[in-house]
């Protein structure tokens, strides 16, 4: 899934899945070569979303393997 971007640094997207179900998701910039890191900047294992409802998703990235730090 892309993500659009809203404004200065917010990028927002949407999926529709049908619950109950699971997901695991990982977000890069484009390509593997600029998956998002974390704060130890280590690729993260999967992210794991367990879907019941209607869910919102906010998360914060602020490193990625693509830009040296």
């Amino acid at each position: 899934m892309s993500l659009v971007k809203r404004m200065d640094n917010i990028y927002e997207g949407s999926l529709f899945i049908n619950a109950p179900a699971t997901i695991q998701y990982k977000y890069t910039r484009g390509t593997w070569n600029s998956e998002a890191l974390n704060k130890h900047l280590q690729i993260p294992e999967n992210s794991i979303l367990k879907v019941t409802n209607d869910t919102n998703i906010l998360d914060t990235i602020k490193y990625c393997k693509d830009i040296v730090y």
